[in-house]
């Protein structure tokens, strides 16, 4: 147990490429102070041989015995520090020097406050700039915003042990949008704040989960917002919930095909200066069209007869005039 002000909780899963990168952001931050407690999740890459070769006293490595899953990982993390803040990091990030020092200073200024994140920077695989996010930033913002999707980059925040405690954690049912379903339980209870400086890079990776099962991570998404203003409850069956969208390798391969094309729409339409993105683009459209054929033919059909709908709506209300 560490008996530090701050623990930084990193959950590892064969992520041997990025991991050094994000390990040393945070060893080499303006606020030295903390422990940096790494759950690994049963990687099977050399992921912790590369973090084994940092010497430093602040790591502590905990291995899980079997997979658990980034929720349960992040949730054992919590249980095994007990530092009076956490924030949070991914082994495929990086975090600008005076992140900690800047999130803590918020914190302990402002004791209302259960919740503080930053603006990011989106890179790519390569470390190529994709577009940099502007969070909203007061707590009535934020607010609104959740309303509608996330307002938070999940490494990029911090939290008092205190208000992660009230709330009793991630939740166990949420093997996607865990970090959404968290902070809507903890603006329901307390201000958030999104520091309106970036102070971290957030890695878009084609293979990640949130890329490859998007659908779900969606549908999770909605299943907190329910949770959250409808009050309504969780599924008592987890596998009964998922079968139409994981019921059989054929819809498996449907949903990948969606998750995969989704992500295509928004690199191409929402990312700023999107045309040095093409290139991601394709890579993601030919990943749906591999993971099912069909599905990607009815989605390209779709889209074009949406854009001719459009097209014809604009003609006509412009000769209307």
């Amino acid at each position: 147990m560490s008996d530090r002000l701050l623990t930084v909780l990193m959950a590892v899963r064969n992520d041997e490429k990025y991991v050094e990168k994000a390990t040393r952001s945070i060893l080499t931050q303006t606020h030295a102070d903390f422990e940096f407690l790494i759950v690994d999740d049963c990687s099977r890459d050399t992921s912790l041989n590369i973090i084994g070769r940092m010497s430093d006293s602040r790591i502590r490595i905990e291995r899980n015995q079997s997979p658990l899953g980034l929720t349960r990982s992040l949730n054992r993390g919590l249980a095994l520090s007990n530092s009076q803040f956490i924030a949070r990091m991914d082994a495929d990030d990086y975090a600008y020097p005076t992140r900690l020092e800047k999130q803590l200073n918020f914190l302990i200024r402002n004791s209302a406050y259960g919740l503080v994140g930053s603006w990011y920077r989106e890179i790519d695989e390569k470390e190529r700039p994709v577009s940099e996010v502007r969070t909203p930033k007061t707590n009535a913002e934020i607010k609104a915003a959740l309303r509608k999707g996330n307002a938070f980059a999940h490494s990029s925040v911090m939290f008092p042990r205190r208000c992660i405690e009230q709330v009793k954690g991630y939740r166990d049912f949420f093997e996607f949008s865990q970090d959404y379903d968290l902070f809507l339980r903890l603006t329901a209870e307390f201000k958030v704040h999104n520091i309106p400086e970036i102070l971290l890079d957030w890695r878009i990776r084609l293979d990640s989960a949130s890329v490859r099962f998007k659908v779900l991570q969606d549908l999770y998404a909605e299943k907190a917002r329910e949770c959250a203003y409808s009050h309504a409850n969780l599924p008592s069956d987890q596998a009964e919930w998922l079968k139409p969208y994981l019921g059989s390798s054929l819809r498996k391969s449907r949903t990948t095909a969606i998750g995969y094309y989704k992500w295509a729409s928004d690199f191409f339409y929402t990312r700023t200066g999107y045309k040095k993105r093409i290139f991601s683009c394709i890579r993601l459209l030919f990943r749906s069209l591999f993971a099912n054929p069909a599905t990607f033919a009815w989605l390209c059909s779709h889209t074009i007869k949406n854009a001719g709908s459009r097209f014809l709506r604009s003609l006509k209300n412009r000769f209307a005039r």
